[in-house]
């Protein structure tokens, strides 16, 4: 049945009938633009939204649907989005590890900016790049890897670091 608009007069009587034209229904989204919105959202925006989008819902006095029905809505785009979105997270969660620990963190740090990588995903990777810098190496004399500069022992094999010879370019604490 066609949608209808009617012009009501004062005294109640129909004064024009229109027909509306058929809206037409929503264009379905396709596999390549979800796997491309997974590969750039964080899970963590992911799961702010799914969180308060019924909050804001009843604040509105909008009817209130669940994030499963939502994603029955349109499963295989959805299922795209949702199995991109993991597994862009546990990629940048596996190289926020590596880097980190090329970087000579502890495991502690590398830990934590693991999950960073997790819940930001690429916003993570550059965000680790913008606050660390990438830390000075040399040799190690006892098992012959890169070490960092900044450290007393080597990370690789615990050996102490001869101190360098005084050139007369050192500040001293006074």
């Amino acid at each position: 049945m066609p949608e209808q608009f009617v012009e009501i007069a004062l005294d109640g009587s129909t004064m024009r009938t229109r027909e509306l034209p058929s809206l037409n229904a929503p264009a379905r989204v396709g596999y390549g633009s979800m796997i491309g919105l997974g590969a750039l959202t964080p899970p963590s925006f992911v799961a702010a939204v799914t969180i308060a989008q019924p909050l804001f819902g009843a604040l509105q006095n909008l009817p209130s649907r669940s994030p499963v029905e939502s994603f029955m809505d349109n499963p295989g785009p959805n299922s795209a989005f949702v199995l991109t979105l993991l597994m862009t997270g546990a990629i940048c969660a596996g190289l926020m590890g590596r880097v980190t620990g090329h970087f000579g963190h502890a495991r502690r740090a590398r830990i934590e900016w693991a999950i960073a990588g997790f819940l930001l995903g690429l916003a993570g990777i550059v965000l680790f790049f913008c606050l660390r810098r990438i830390p000075a190496r040399e040799t190690c004399e006892g098992c012959g890897r890169r070490r960092v500069v900044d450290r007393d022992e080597c990370e690789h094999c615990g050996a102490p670091f001869a101190s360098t010879s005084r050139d007369g370019t050192e500040i001293f604490a006074a």
